[in-house]
């Protein structure tokens, strides 16, 4: 395994957006003795406020992880069910499956990965999953909370970020609350039209709902878009 482990306590192990902190795990108790040391000549200790935030948090932290995990693999599929409705019904158009998933290119989570001994449909709908191994039995406890969703544009993306009600668009992930992230904006070598989702603890039906009525005035944007010029 590892020798040194790293981790961002500022996003799960926080999960309220309200501090900034890190863990460092290691093997031995020797490389213990020298960070320890080597934090304290630095001053690198977290402070008072972040510890007792820190202690609050970790009390939830099973719960927590447990129900974003499910949430987000539902709402996966639904904007998936979106996406590929879309496809289907192009010859014989359902205009509400095509208003919700058309401008969809890609839902991107480990839930529709599939390894090579899953059923063939399963196989065409993620041609990029590794044929070495399944990714569930990796993950027997559930999957992570954080998504991504491909539109066809910037412009697009862009609107669904600042349409979506109950999601933030903020950049940072692990939270209590459900954030919407531009990549872009931050990183220029990022897909423009990449969303990154970090799903929070609202309820699954009130997330659905938000994505339901941001994909429709998205839609209802367009053909606008398309009547004007």
């Amino acid at each position: 395994g590892a020798d040194v482990v790293v981790h961002s306590a500022t996003k799960y192990l926080g999960g309220h957006c309200d501090l900034l902190a890190g863990v460092i795990v290691t093997k031995s108790a020797k490389s213990t003795e020298t960070l320890y040391k080597t934090r304290c000549a630095l001053g690198l200790g977290a402070g008072s406020m972040e510890a007792w935030l820190l202690l609050r948090s970790l009390r939830t932290l099973s719960i927590r992880v447990r129900q974003q995990s499910q949430t987000t693999a539902r709402l996966v599929a639904l904007l998936e069910s979106y996406r590929q409705g879309a496809i289907t019904t192009e010859q014989s158009p359902d205009e509400d499956s095509l208003s919700l998933g058309r401008h969809i290119v890609a839902v991107q989570h480990a839930t529709l990965q599939f390894a090579s001994s899953s059923s063939s449909s399963a196989a065409a709908a993620a041609p990029n999953a590794c044929r070495s191994f399944d990714v569930a039995k990796q993950h027997p406890e559930g999957f992570g909370a954080v998504f991504a969703i491909l539109f066809a544009t910037k412009e697009q993306a862009l609107f669904v970020a600042r349409h979506l009600k109950l999601h933030r668009f903020a950049t940072s992930l692990g939270g209590v609350e459900s954030l919407v992230d531009w990549r872009f904006g931050f990183d220029s070598t990022a897909d423009p039209s990449l969303l990154r989702i970090s799903v929070g603890l609202e309820d699954y039906v009130d997330l659905a709902n938000d994505w339901k009525q941001a994909l429709l005035a998205l839609d209802a944007n367009e053909i606008q878009m398309r009547l004007e010029y």
